[in-house]
C-alpha cells in the first residue's frame, strides 16, 4: 500500500515543477515580447530622417578636431549599434515644443535655414526664433549631470557653433539676431522644481561674430582639404584634437590613429 505521505510529497514536487515550468514559459514569452518592442523602436529609429541624414548640418560641425569635422562634411555615418533612445526622447520633446509655440506669432519654430558658406550651402532646421528679442533658440533635452556641466562650464562648443551658423543663416536672409540661447529642458525633473528649465544665452556681439567668422573659415578650409584627399577624412592630412573629450561617439574612432592613445 502506498504511503499517503510519500504520495502527497510526490504530488507537491510535481506541482512545484509544473509551476516552475509555467513561470519559466511566461518569463520567456515576456522577454520575447520585450525584445520585439525594442526591435520595433530601433527599426523606426533607423528609418527616421535624422538617422538617414548624410549631409552635414550645423549640429555636427562644432568640434575642435579637424578629422571629426572632415568626417561630418564627408558624410561618414555614425557609429553602428549606438543606442539612440535618449535622442529619440529629445526628438519627441522637440516635436511637442514645435506644437506648443506654433500658435504664438512672436515665435517662428521648426524653421529650415540655409547657410551660405561660399563653396557650398549648409542646411538645418532651427528650433525656435523669438521675433521680439531677435533671439535664436535651440532646444536641448538634458539630464541633471549635463545641465550641471553646462551651467558650470558654459555653452559647449558644439552648441555654440550650431547656434552661430543658424544666426548667420538668418542674417543672410535679412533677419536680425541680437542673441543666441540654449533652452535646457530637464529630462529628470519638472520645469519649476530642482533647477527646472534653464536658459543659457549669449549676445551676438563683436566677439561672437568673430567666433562665427573663424568657424566658417575652418569649415571652408576643411572642405577644401577634403577635395585634395578624395573625400577621405582618415588620411594623414587632417589633424586631430589633442583632447579626449571630442572622441566620444566620433565615427572616425576605428580609423583614427589618435583614438588609440586614450
Amino acid at each position: 500500500m502506498t504511503d499517503p505521505h510519500v504520495e502527497l510529497a510526490e504530488l507537491s514536487v510535481a506541482a512545484i515543477r509544473e509551476e516552475g515550468m509555467r513561470l519559466k514559459a511566461a518569463a520567456v514569452a515576456e522577454e520575447r515580447l520585450r525584445r520585439r518592442l525594442i526591435r520595433g523602436v530601433e527599426e523606426a529609429q533607423a528609418s527616421a530622417p535624422r538617422s538617414l541624414q548624410v549631409e552635414a548640418g550645423p549640429s555636427q560641425v562644432g568640434t575642435v578636431c579637424q578629422r571629426r569635422l572632415a568626417a561630418a562634411l564627408a558624410g561618414v555615418p555614425g557609429l553602428p549599434g549606438a543606442d539612440r533612445w535618449l535622442a529619440t526622447i529629445g526628438t519627441a520633446v522637440h516635436a511637442w515644443l514645435d506644437d506648443a509655440f506654433a500658435g504664438d506669432p512672436n515665435f517662428v519654430g521648426d524653421w529650415e535655414v540655409q547657410i551660405n558658406l561660399g563653396a557650398f550651402t549648409m542646411r538645418g532646421t532651427l528650433d525656435l526664433y523669438c521675433r521680439e528679442s531677435a533671439t535664436v533658440i535651440d532646444h536641448k533635452v538634458v539630464g541633471a549631470r549635463s545641465m550641471d556641466r553646462i551651467l558650470r562650464a558654459g555653452m559647449p562648443l558644439v552648441y555654440k557653433a550650431q547656434l552661430a551658423l543658424y544666426a548667420l543663416g538668418l542674417r543672410q536672409m535679412g533677419y536680425e539676431t541680437k542673441a543666441v540661447a540654449l533652452a535646457l529642458w530637464p529630462r529628470e525633473s519638472g520645469l519649476n522644481n530642482g533647477k527646472g528649465m534653464v536658459m543659457v544665452s549669449q549676445a551676438v556681439d563683436a566677439e561672437f561674430l568673430m567666433f562665427t567668422d573663424d568657424l566658417v573659415n575652418r569649415i571652408r578650409q576643411t572642405q577644401a582639404e577634403l577635395l585634395k584627399y578624395h573625400d577621405d577624412p582618415a588620411t594623414s592630412g587632417f589633424e586631430w584634437a589633442d583632447t579626449e573629450k571630442d572622441c566620444s561617439f566620433c565615427p572616425m574612432q576605428m580609423r583614427c590613429s589618435s583614438y588609440e592613445r586614450y
